[in-house]
């Protein structure tokens, strides 16, 4: 019983928790002109690899504006 009260433990503190990262993202808006800066932040909820690649996933380039997005 002890074994696998200890495999279950050991289990748990291997696994990756869900939390809580700030995804900041910077660029630039070629709308105006002069090119205006764009900064903003948000929450993003999951394992920090996940996490990471949402975040990164909000970047955009196009015409209009160039955001990169960074996990904090």
């Amino acid at each position: 019983m002890k074994k696998i009260v200890f495999g279950a433990l050991v289990a748990l503190a291997l696994t990756s928790c869900a939390k809580d990262y700030t995804c900041e993202c910077t660029g630039k808006s070629f709308i105006e002109d002069p090119a205006t800066d764009i900064n903003y932040s948000n929450t993003v909820n999951g394992t920090k690899k996940d996490a990471k690649s949402t975040c990164e996933g909000q970047g955009y380039s196009n015409v209009k504006a160039e955001v990169t997005c960074t996990l904090k």
